[in-house]
């Protein structure tokens, strides 16, 4: 939920929300923000007379808009690169929320296909327990992509998925995860990982720091181009470095090794700063 220092009017409901900075649309009308301790902070924060509005985030009206065939476009640079790519471009990722039970970090792996649309189909759990596996599955199922141009229509593209909670007491590089090979007899699936290493994730806030990356695995199983799609603590780089030490298997065209792509998802755990000043109450934050 985005809140924005505007005073929402009967009728309003809908409306785009759009950026100062880059005018592109981040989020859609809501109504107005009832909550009477939320809106306070807000108001407080931002410094406004007029009310507090509510607003969803642009990410979870993608889908529906390329579920209803409702026209609209994407940024030029997304616009050309899925003219000239062979495989699939992300449009709108989220991460997952870290588990609060749980007590150790984990992995969850899934294979998928992005249909024509540049949705999600046929998601599968390669690897993974709860509970990480119910909260990835929710945040994939908001995913989309650059829908093909009308002439490339044709089959679905295979992609692997990896969402990778680090544990809170690892180092960098300590941390390591071993998978089988996957069954040699399956002709069409993307790459799966062999080995994972987990990162350096430390930021210089408490901050959200989920890291999304983009990479190509080619027909050898060697790590291509890595592309960020999210940083929000700059802590990508030593995440880019821990997956140039994974290991891969290749993915499968019609039997024959061949090039797919993966999103990569890294979630640190974060942990509440203790607050040594005991005149006041502790704060909450609303859930969202």
């Amino acid at each position: 939920m985005l809140l924005f220092s505007h005073d929402v009017l009967l009728g309003d409901s809908g409306a785009p929300v759009t950026s100062a900075e880059s005018q592109a649309v981040v989020g859609l009308v809501e109504g107005r923000w009832l909550r009477p301790a939320a809106a306070s902070i807000a108001m407080t924060t931002m410094q406004s007379h007029n009310g507090v509005g509510a607003a969803i985030p642009i990410h979870y009206a993608i889908p529906l808009l390329q579920q209803r065939g409702v026209t609209w476009h994407a940024s030029d640079k997304n616009a050309s690169s899925a003219q000239t790519s062979h495989m699939p471009i992300p449009l709108s990722l989220v991460a997952a929320p870290y588990p609060t039970q749980a007590l150790q970090g984990g992995e969850v792996i899934l294979q998928s296909e992005v249909d024509h649309h540049g949705l999600l189909r046929g998601t599968q759990v390669v690897q993974g327990k709860p509970p990480f596996v119910d909260n990835v599955l929710n945040a994939v199922d908001t995913w989309s992509f650059m829908a093909l141009p009308a002439d490339r229509e044709g089959s679905n593209a295979h992609i692997a998925i990896v969402f990778q909670f680090t544990s809170p007491t690892a180092s960098a590089g300590t941390k390591s995860r071993y998978y089988d090979p996957p069954y040699p007899d399956i002709a069409e699936r993307p790459s799966l990982p062999l080995v994972t290493i987990e990162p350096n994730t430390s930021s210089p806030s408490n901050a959200e720091a989920s890291v999304i990356l983009a990479t190509d695995i080619d027909s050898r199983g060697a790590v291509g181009e890595i592309r960020v799609v999210n940083d929000p603590e700059s802590v990508a780089p030593s995440v880019i470095k821990a997956i140039r030490n994974w290991q891969f298997s290749p993915g499968k065209c019609a039997g024959v090794n061949c090039d797919s792509e993966m999103i990569i998802v890294v979630i640190p755990r974060q942990f509440a700063i203790p607050s040594h000043t005991h005149a006041d109450p502790p704060t909450h934050s609303p859930e969202d």
